[in-house]
């Protein structure tokens, strides 16, 4: 009996035959989505790397925060021009006095939720930099063990 991985790779398989759409080629980020561009990614990665140069895993990790948010902000700019795009060439009928407030007007509730993602993004940038600033005020100390032997 196959498993729940053999079976969820059989049905992508099939649906892909279905659609007729080549199979996702594999990419090394997952942050990075096949229609972005890896090297611009990783020039964010690596200016956020000189700019900060962390130096102990805690330090990364909020440097590797602040990049995916960095990123996201990025994302979701491109989101909204794209989204703006598609409704207005998707009405039936367009305003030509309102060409910018008419896809928000026909759609509030995609907008809504693209503000949402926006500030919920940006609070995350923010506390990932106050964490860094926090984390080199106050190094977390290295724990001392007592050597073998010793009680």
């Amino acid at each position: 009996m196959p498993n729940k991985k053999e079976t969820d790779a059989e049905y992508w398989k099939s649906r892909r035959a279905r659609l007729r759409t080549a199979a996702l080629p594999p990419h090394t980020d997952p942050a990075v989505l096949p229609s972005e561009d890896p090297a611009e990614y990783n020039g964010l990665a690596a200016a956020y790397y000189n700019r900060f140069k962390p130096t102990r895993p805690e330090e990364r990790a909020y440097v590797d925060d602040i990049i995916y948010c960095e990123w996201m902000l990025r994302r979701l700019a491109r989101t909204e021009s794209e989204l703006n795009t598609y409704i207005h060439n998707n009405c039936f009928h367009t305003h030509p006095d309102f060409a910018l407030g008419q896809p928000a007007a026909e759609k509030p509730k995609a907008f809504n939720a693209l503000q949402w993602r926006f500030v919920s993004t940006r609070k995350a940038l923010r506390e990932a930099f106050a964490a860094l600033r926090d984390l080199r005020a106050h190094p977390v100390r290295d724990s001392v063990l007592p050597p073998a032997g010793v009680d």
